[in-house]
């Protein structure tokens, strides 16, 4: 009842009921159970619901108290609110679910508890986004193989990357490994025609190239600029990531449609000296005039 005092900012009240509504307002819109689920005070939760809180009061932001409680991880809080009936798939105005905000901070536990009540998977926010994408953009294994389910493993978000495209990216191994396991599409692309494997190759993560790659990754797969995987990876002297394509039969001389230039010319160009040692021992020789 003390915590409640300070949250309501109400010096020496004798009780909650009788100085304020439990659901009086702040200049956000946040209620005095938003601020206790927010700072995972239980008791004062559960003290606010018995004086009348609704569970479900939004802020301007459009959070509830249990979304909240899935931002910051707190259990116990989110398993009051969801055993007192919250709405366990409430978003805020950008789209966001409890699951969506629980995953993309890496709540395990709470991940697992809104799981078990029946939170669903497919709401996404505005960007189109799904808990498995921004978990998988995070590289927490645990949480999307949590999530992982037949129907959702090539989800996307607008710009048409999948979880595996994040992932690759992100260069998260144990995550592509879980997701390629799964049935992910290994050639998916986004809109502009990158793969995951040339998304991997533009960092030069030479681990996960290999991983998709092995699971049977188009090789020459080009953007819609005409630029591949070997092209890339070139142009941005990642070495290891050259040696492996080439041993997977890349096409080294490929030219992309903005620059109409190949990976040796790349490589000279930007001064990637290995790279084009490793180009020229393969027998790749051009004019890079």
């Amino acid at each position: 009842v003390n915590e409640t005092r300070r949250l309501l900012r109400i010096p020496d009240p004798p009780s909650v009921t009788a100085t304020k509504s439990p659901n009086c307002r702040n200049e956000r819109g946040e209620t005095p159970l938003w601020l206790a689920a927010n700072a995972g005070a239980l008791d004062v939760a559960r003290t606010l619901v018995e004086a009348g809180a609704n569970v479900d009061c939004r802020n301007e932001r459009g959070e509830t108290p249990l979304w909240i409680a899935g931002q910051n991880g707190q259990l116990s809080v989110a398993r009051l609110l969801l055993g007192l009936g919250a709405d366990i798939d409430c978003q805020r105005r950008s789209g966001e679910s409890v699951l969506w905000i629980a995953a993309c901070n890496d709540h395990l536990r709470l991940v697992e508890l809104l799981l078990r009540n029946g939170a669903r998977q497919d709401l996404l926010n505005q960007v189109g986004i799904c808990p498995l994408w921004i978990a998988a953009c995070n590289c927490n294994a645990d949480i999307v193989d949590s999530l992982l389910q037949a129907d959702n493993v090539d989800c996307r978000r607008s710009g048409g990357e999948s979880a595996l495209w994040i992932a690759s990216q992100s260069d998260c191994p144990r995550v592509v490994q879980k997701l390629l396991t799964a049935g992910a599409e290994v050639d998916t692309t986004n809109s502009e025609g990158q793969s995951a494997l040339w998304a991997a190759s533009r960092l030069g993560h030479a681990k996960i190239s290999a991983q998709l790659l092995v699971a049977g990754a188009d090789v020459n797969l080009s953007s819609n600029f005409g630029e591949t995987p070997l092209w890339v990876a070139a142009h941005n002297g990642h070495a290891d990531a050259v040696k492996l394509l080439l041993n997977f039969g890349a096409a080294a001389g490929s030219r992309d449609r903005r620059l109409a230039s190949s990976p040796v010319e790349n490589a000279a160009r930007n001064r990637h000296p290995e790279v084009l040692r490793l180009l020229l021992s393969n027998g790749i020789c051009e004019s890079t005039s």
